[in-house]
């Protein structure tokens, strides 16, 4: 049995600060924190956690966590507060049949908090993408799960291990960023003639969503075949979701969200010489993100990356690597439609009627990195 409580002030305050082209100070920052905007948050998190042996295989954990939090976000436009008090229980079974096997079940309620430049009500341009605005909102509610997993566990070797996980999430208060379907200028008003003219987004809570998949790992030396200094590793996520649309009311898939991801690569010890190398390839499946009056497609090439490390002594480290060798490209598609109403840019978007398509590419070269880690 174990129980305890965890108790957190945090505190974020921005002032408005002016530099030149230099570098240098323009003015002095203004000494009222909440010149900009203040975030304040205090959480109290009393637990408990029982952990059962019901038998040599079998282990049952059962927990616990009551949270409270109280939130201020105080800027020029007011103050706005939240507080809540949620549980969150969890339980986990173990089954170890042999020494390499173990199968595992788990249920948790958890929370994700709203990221605070996402609760700051300040306007940050050329975000979420190009010719976009992005306003925080300082009213966003945290996310809230209920979490279901299935795993399996070999053990390969002294060393290597296999797994498969199968998982469920339903989640409330699912956060986005919402097109709004306002145009602004620079200062988050209105457009006059003349000024640049950017698509306002906004983080908001858009109601329930689920998202499931499988995930596979396997990573080991390869001892079996003579090469106890080469490991070699892999894996692969399969995800699926839905969410319903706030502005079409159509079931959709989480915003930008892949449908599979992996990872593969291996490292080679060269103990002789106190050094390393290895290399991975990471890769994903293409996402959308849809707004009101756009829908728009994103997808990537693969990224390889290679290192090699030499190690002087006990204590450090020095490595060289080179990130985006296959020099990758980000390319997004854009369907756009037009009207003078909500009601009207929705119409067209159900009937197909475009008004404009945009093909937007991204590429950027190899970025070498040299670092050093030093242990004193």
């Amino acid at each position: 049995l174990k129980f305890g409580a965890d108790y957190l002030i945090k505190e974020r305050d921005a002032a408005e600060v002016e530099f030149d082209i230099s570098g240098g100070l323009v003015d002095e920052p203004d000494p009222d924190p909440g010149a900009i905007y203040a975030i304040r948050e205090t959480r109290l998190e009393p637990f408990v956690r029982a952990t059962f042996e019901l038998s040599e295989a079998l282990t049952l954990d059962l927990g616990l966590r009551y949270e409270t939090i109280e939130r201020e976000v105080t800027s020029d436009l007011g103050t706005v507060t939240s507080d809540s008090s949620e549980l969150f229980p969890s339980a986990h079974l173990v089954w170890s049949p042999t020494a390499h096997d173990q199968l595992r079940a788990s249920f948790a309620r958890t929370r994700r908090r709203p990221d605070y430049s996402h609760l700051a009500p300040y306007l940050a341009d050329e975000e979420p993408g190009d010719e976009d605005a992005l306003q925080g909102n300082p009213a966003l509610e945290s996310e809230f799960a209920d979490g279901f997993d299935l795993g399996y566990e070999r053990r390969i070797g002294a060393r290597g291990v296999f797994g498969l996980n199968l998982f469920h999430r339903r989640i409330a208060n699912l956060i986005e960023l919402v097109d709004t379907g306002r145009e602004v200028n620079e200062d988050g008003d209105r457009p006059a003639p003349g000024d640049e003219v950017y698509n306002l987004f906004e983080p908001r809570n858009i109601g329930e969503g689920t998202t499931w998949g499988v995930e596979v790992d396997f990573s080991a030396p390869l001892d079996f075949v003579g090469l106890p200094d080469t490991g070699v590793f892999f894996n692969y996520t399969w995800l699926e979701s839905q969410v319903t649309d706030p502005w079409t009311g159509a079931e959709r898939r989480f915003r930008n969200q892949p449908s599979n991801v992996y990872n593969i690569g291996f490292i080679q010890n060269l103990p002789r010489l106190d050094a390393s190398f290895g290399a991975s390839l990471y890769g994903r499946d293409t996402g959308q993100e849809s707004g009101l009056d756009e829908l728009v497609e994103v997808s990537y090439d693969a990224d390889l990356e290679a290192f090699v490390e030499k190690r002087f002594g006990d204590r450090v480290v020095v490595r060289l690597s080179a990130i985006n060798l296959l020099d990758k490209e980000k390319r997004e598609t854009y369907w756009k439609y037009d009207g003078d109403s909500v009601a009207e840019i929705l119409e067209n978007r159900a009937s197909g009627d475009l008004d404009e398509f945009e093909r937007e590419r991204e590429r950027s070269g190899i970025l070498y990195q040299l670092t050093m880690r030093a242990a004193f």
